[in-house]
């Protein structure tokens, strides 16, 4: 498990730069960024061995599409989404 530790904090800190880069406008360097840490977390476990490697890229590929979707439902709740997002019209 301790060799884990850094995988995991990279792919921590790509879910909270994912959940960034949906409420703050940064014009995708946000988004690069969770790009790289989601790499460089695989990139890491396969340093380690080869099942770490590939449990960190199964672990990725379910984990970010989940967190991408969540924070694109959760952003009309928003302050933000709450003002940018037209409001439906009720009859």
């Amino acid at each position: 498990m301790q060799t884990l530790i850094w995988p995991l904090t990279l792919l921590i800190a790509a879910l909270l730069l994912i959940f960034l880069e949906i409420f703050v406008p940064s014009g995708g360097i946000l988004a690069f960024m969770a790009a790289a840490a989601v790499v460089a977390s695989v990139v890491v476990a396969f340093s380690t061995s080869i099942w770490a490697g590939t449990m960190m890229l199964l672990i990725d590929i379910v984990v970010v599409p989940l967190a991408i979707v969540g924070a694109i439902r959760w952003w009309p709740h928003t302050p933000l989404g709450k003002l940018i997002l037209i409001k439906r019209p009720e009859s």
